[in-house]
């Protein structure tokens, strides 16, 4: 081989070499990146449940305490009211906790368990789970008359039904009127959740989906949450292949709606 020839390969080989190596730069700053961002996260996720985990359980002991060291001088209504007080309080933890569980099951890509189901059934589980407080509420249910089904994770679309209608719940007065609808249009199974409350602003509407974000100025509830149950909605519907979105609704409210693929519905006829 020539010197000339020789000088050229030697060049390309040298180039070759230097993109291999911002390659393997790029892969380990990546990484880096990656493990930074979820270590962020395991702070930011430790110091929203350290802060907010102390409301709910010093209200669940205090109240505990008095039933405790009264029972003798406290009449049946106020134990009622202390019990209330005691339920609400560890089902916002059990919420909290169903939350965490979903969004670690996602975030170590476990597979999804995949089946096709009816919406409605799916629907009514979930109803069985929400906050006690939507009877305190004008709800109402209008499922689409014809038999909508799609390929979901049973327990995941549950949580994210029960984080939609809890959502309405704590951003809306007593008395206003929620309802959950399901309807087809083209080929997707559409599920919206409506209310006719404050409603939500358009730069609340950006970040509403945001893993810790919390608007301020829609807090009806006096628990603050820590802004994982949208976040987690939008992580489900994204991993089934959905999309999940936020509207207003007429004349006033909001609309918080996901969007599955449909599956077909195959009824056999047994000879």
């Amino acid at each position: 081989m020539e010197t000339f020839e020789k000088s050229i390969i030697l060049a390309i080989l040298g180039e070759a070499g230097l993109a291999l190596e911002k390659e393997i730069l790029r892969e380990v700053q990546q990484k880096n990146e990656i493990q930074i961002e979820q270590e962020q996260l395991r702070v930011n996720l430790l110091r929203a449940i350290s802060h907010d985990l102390r409301t709910p359980l010093t209200s669940i002991s205090g109240h505990a305490k008095l039933l405790m060291k009264n029972d003798s001088t406290i009449n049946k209504l106020q134990i009622q009211e202390l019990s209330a007080y005691i339920y609400d309080d560890s089902m916002w933890l059990i919420n909290l906790v169903e939350n965490l569980l979903s969004i670690t099951r996602l975030d170590e890509k476990i597979e999804l368990k995949l089946e096709a189901n009816i919406i409605d059934e799916v629907v009514e589980e979930a109803l069985k789970h929400v906050d006690r407080h939507l009877k305190q509420h004008e709800f109402s249910l209008n499922l689409a008359d014809e038999l909508l089904m799609a390929k979901m994770d049973v327990a995941l679309m549950i949580q994210v039904i029960v984080n939609l209608i809890n959502n309405a719940v704590k951003y809306t007065p007593i008395n206003s009127k929620i309802e959950l609808q399901t309807k087809k249009i083209n080929d997707e199974l559409v599920l919206e959740v409506s209310d006719n409350g404050p409603g939500i602003t358009d730069k609340a509407k950006e970040k509403i989906f945001d893993l810790f974000y919390t608007d301020e100025n829609r807090q009806v509830d006096s628990k603050r949450g820590l802004g994982l149950g949208l976040s987690l909605c939008k992580s489900i519907i994204l991993a089934h292949g959905g999309q999940i979105y936020v509207k207003d609704n007429q004349p006033n409210g909001a609309i918080i709606g996901f969007k599955l693929p449909l599956e077909e519905v195959l009824i056999s006829d047994e000879q």
